[in-house]
């Protein structure tokens, strides 16, 4: 007897059909014995940002879905917030006009930045872009957990005030740098966006 199927899935970045696609051929493959992990930007770039949001939230909801944030995500609330104008290039103004927009950016902001599994017999943690190359799993996690705190935090002024904060002036906004923006990291740890 097999167990559960994890299918991991990255940069959606709002190819709603796409996506659901994929997931009609895991359904036909493996039943409901199998769980998404959807590896950061959902949102952004395609037209279907609102919907994938509805039906991410239900499977997530139903113990179907893992989705961590990506840098997209985080642009959204910038956006939201006014920390930030909004680039030609995106397009989740369908998320900023829906009618509970004020609920999506909730939402969005008490996302995981982590989720950590096991596959066989190994742990992994999955992230959007990168963790620390001295970084194990206990430190990626209390990492995690540091920047969802201030992001999910009930006073939104702490949210805004991560959002706003450099890298180089704040560690916390490093790490979430780091989970969601990160392409590449240098000799001594040192890394690049």
């Amino acid at each position: 007897m097999r167990g559960v199927q994890p299918i991991f899935i990255g940069d959606v970045q709002g190819c709603a059909a796409e996506l659901f696609e994929l997931v009609a051929r895991a359904e036909d493959r493996f039943g409901s014995d199998f769980e998404l992990w959807l590896v950061g930007d959902l949102i952004n770039r395609g037209p279907g940002n609102l919907e994938l949001l509805q039906r991410v939230r239900d499977w997530v909801e139903a113990g179907r879905c893992r989705y961590v944030l990506g840098n997209h995500e985080i642009s959204l609330l910038r956006v939201a917030w006014g920390l930030r104008d909004p680039d030609p290039l995106d397009t989740f103004g369908d998320v900023l006009a829906d009618p509970a927009a004020d609920a999506w950016l909730e939402w969005i902001r008490r996302r995981p930045l982590v989720e950590t599994g096991e596959l066989g017999d190994r742990p992994f943690a999955m992230v959007h872009a990168a963790v620390g190359p001295d970084w194990n799993l206990a430190e990626i996690r209390k990492r995690a957990r540091r920047v969802t705190r201030r992001l999910g935090s009930d006073d939104p002024g702490k949210a805004r005030a991560l959002l706003s904060a450099g890298r180089d002036e704040d560690p916390v906004a490093d790490d979430l740098a780091r989970f969601t923006r990160c392409r590449s990291v240098r000799r001594r740890g040192r890394w690049s966006s």
